[in-house]
């Protein structure tokens, strides 16, 4: 094999030849008990800084849209307050499961919490106010989409968005090669 070969062997796997090491008369008992710098993968294939055209892009992930605000939301201390959220809205769900069973119990009959309800329930000068400032504007807003939303039972909407969002700020998983 040419110099010219080999150079572009090593181009094309990042400069690695494994755990084997090319020495013919002695062997080098430092080099084949561990790796080099304490990595055992070679620059050009994992690692970012390298020169892109010498690294080996089917190995990294692809960064593109909700991808790309997911990781920086990890690193910046983003997945602490998602987690914390999601694990709030469970809290708020399970809360309301109490309440309709609660209210089964008394009532004899299913009345479950709507999402409105909820609302006035915690704020209901707060609801009311909404309401007629979006009705006095555009009313058409209130009653085509912002009324059949509140409408619908808080519990299932609820529990489905804090399980959302455990998911989607969950610890990364530690990928394991080898």
């Amino acid at each position: 094999m040419t110099t010219m070969g080999r150079s572009a062997a090593k181009r094309k796997t990042g400069g690695g030849s494994g755990i084997r090491t090319h020495d013919r008369v002695a062997p080098i008992h430092a080099f084949q008990a561990c790796a080099f710098d304490r990595s055992a993968t070679p620059p050009g294939t994992f690692w970012r800084g390298a020169d892109p055209s010498q690294a080996d892009t089917r190995l990294q992930p692809k960064r593109r849209g909700l991808l790309v605000f997911r990781r920086r939301m990890q690193h910046d201390g983003g997945m602490f307050l998602g987690r914390l959220l999601g694990w709030l809205v469970l809290f708020a769900a399970s809360a309301v499961a109490v309440r309709d069973a609660l209210a089964w119990a008394d009532l004899r009959a299913l009345a479950p919490l709507s999402l409105g309800g909820l609302w006035s329930n915690f704020n209901a000068s707060g609801f009311i106010a909404a309401r007629h400032a979006i009705e006095a504007k555009v009313p058409w807003l209130w009653h085509w989409a912002l009324g059949p939303v509140l409408a619908v039972w808080a519990l299932p909407v609820l529990a489905i968005l804090g399980l959302l969002l455990l998911r989607w700020f969950r610890r990364p998983r530690q990928r394991r090669f080898g």
